[in-house]
């Protein structure tokens, strides 16, 4: 009933659309293959899970929280730490851990002890709980200078550090390297067990953030254009088939054109879908 007919200015249409699919897909893949974020200096908010680099320090100021999802990777370069003046959570599980490590523990190079320094909390109003989560290959582990931060470990794991794992007013925790530590209780301390804060969801700005947000908006533009093009071929379908003037045809070819039009704005609302979903299993 309807030819098949395309304009110039259609082609171009189409092709525009195509492209922006390819992008999605292209940059979905790139951006999820290469999700290392850095960090350095004062740190507040909830931070997705990701693999990060801490190029030389990070810090938690008095007052604010750093809250790390499950699953999240902290590599420090040599002498690099953190330093706690604040709270930071880190919320690990059983199947997903939290890892603090040296940047060199990775596919091709040798860690080892010292290589970078390690977690400080340096006075009484500071605050850590950390559940599920691995610390490796620093110089003094998690280290508090105050009984009275508040400290809370659950499965807790230190692996290959230097001098010491975990320290309390210099006090050092007898535990066993790779094997899962709690506290409290922690013999000869006042420490106290951490309430749990209210947590900040402010979440940090990195490029896959962005790139989810552009890929979202990319959904629904997508489905709005195909809506309208569907509307538009509806039109032209009941105007063509009126029969009744010489503007049958070009009422045919404008449904032919809406009707690809809406069929494209589909496919480049699965694209961008897909690319979406995609930023959340790499």
């Amino acid at each position: 009933m309807h030819d098949k007919i395309m304009d110039h200015g259609n082609l171009y249409k189409y092709a525009a659309y195509f492209l922006i699919t390819t992008l999605s897909i292209s940059t979905s893949f790139a951006q999820t293959r290469n999700r290392q974020i850095r960090l350095s200096g004062p740190q507040e908010g909830f931070y997705e899970k990701a693999e990060y680099i801490v190029d030389s320090s990070f810090t938690v100021d008095s007052g604010k929280t750093m809250s790390i999802a499950a699953g999240s990777v902290i590599r420090f370069r040599k002498y690099a730490q953190a330093v706690i003046a604040g709270t930071l959570e880190c919320m690990g599980t059983s199947e997903e851990t939290i890892v603090f490590t040296s940047e060199l523990q990775r596919a091709g190079e040798t860690p080892s002890p010292f290589d970078w320094n390690g977690i400080f909390l340096p006075d009484s109003v500071s605050k850590i709980d950390l559940n599920y989560t691995v610390i490796a290959y620093s110089t003094f582990g998690l280290k508090v200078a105050s009984s009275r931060a508040r400290v809370q470990l659950h499965n807790m794991i230190f692996m290959s550090n230097g001098t010491e794992d975990f320290t309390i007013e210099d006090k050092a925790a007898t535990l066993s390297e790779g094997a899962p530590f709690d506290f409290p209780p922690f013999q000869n301390t006042t420490a106290t067990v951490i309430n749990p804060a209210k947590k900040s969801f402010r979440i940090v700005w990195n490029p896959r953030t962005a790139l989810r947000v552009s890929l979202g908006t990319m959904v629904a533009v997508s489905l709005a254009s195909a809506a309208y093009e569907y509307t538009v071929a509806s039109k032209y379908a009941r105007l063509s088939n009126l029969e009744r003037s010489d503007m049958v045809n070009e009422y045919k070819r404008k449904y032919t054109s809406a009707t690809t039009g809406e069929i494209l704005g589909l496919i480049g609302a699965a694209a961008a879908a897909a690319g979406l979903t995609l930023t959340f299993y790499f």
